[in-house]
Order: structure tokens, then sequence, then C-alpha cells
């Protein structure tokens, strides 16, 4: 089964994420109103945080960058383009991320959790929880991804 090279996900719960996108790219999601197609870059980075990896320069720089990316959507409201402008923006300083040591536990929701969703309403909801469980699992780290999103701001 294959694997992603550097997040530290088992191979069956990488097939389970391959699994939600194909879903989500097929159109799964595909009526959900434009302030709920944060869904697709959501689950992405609340999977990579929650799938960090070892301390290695990709993983290091994913964990980093899609910390960032939560908080930006989840407690600055981003849209999905400001998020990318500003992870670009924060990327520039990829090679100063360190290691940031994972929470125990890690979120209480799995990807699992977001596949039992029957409906392309109940799969944004799950993807919503999934991503804020995440996100409050981390939160000691929270300072790290404020520091580093107004670095990229120029704050």
């Amino acid at each position: 089964m294959p694997m992603h090279a550097y997040i530290g996900a088992s191979a069956s719960c990488w097939a389970l994420y391959n699994e939600l996108l194909a879903r989500q790219y097929e159109g799964f999601v595909g009526s959900l109103p434009a302030n709920q197609a944060l869904t697709r870059i959501r689950v992405i980075d609340a999977y990579s945080v929650q799938h960090h990896g070892k301390p290695e320069r990709r993983a290091i720089q994913s964990v980093n960058a899609h910390l960032v990316a939560l908080y930006l959507q989840l407690e600055k409201e981003y849209s999905g383009e400001q998020v990318n402008a500003a992870l670009q923006r924060v990327l520039k300083f990829a090679n100063e991320f360190v290691w940031l040591e994972p929470p125990t536990p890690n979120g209480t929701l799995t990807i699992a959790d977001v596949l039992r969703a029957e409906t392309s309403q109940e799969q944004a909801n799950a993807i919503e929880n999934y991503a804020r469980d995440i996100w409050r699992a981390w939160h000691a780290r929270r300072e790290t991804a404020v520091r580093w999103a107004r670095r990229a701001e120029g704050k």
C-alpha cells in the first residue's frame, strides 16, 4: 500500500484520506456554498498537522505551514484565497521553522469520522469538527502559528 513520503500516516489511514479527497473531487462536497468550499483545504491542513511525521525538514515545514493555515481559517476566518496568499509569504521563512512536538492526544477525531458522512452537508460539518478538534489539540502551539502569520504580514 502506498504511503506519503513525509506525512506520518499508516498506509491504511493514508488510503482513507485519499478516499476522502477522491470523494471531494468527484463532487461530493461540490454542491456546498462557496463559504464552505474551505472544507477542501481544511481537511488537508488538519490531516497534515495530525499526521506530523518525524523531525525532518519536509515534515517540519508541513506542520508549521498547515498549522498557520488552520489558525488563519479558524480564528481569522480567512478565505481559501487569503490562506493561500498568506502561506506563500509564510513559506519564505520555512528554513527557520522548527520541529513542533505533537500533543497527546493529537485530536480525538480522525479521517474515518469524516468518511462516515452520508451527505455533502454532513461531510462539511464533519470536516469542520475535525479541523477544530485538531486545532484545539495543538492549542499549546497557537502562538507559533500566530507569530509566523504576523511575520508573513510584516508585523
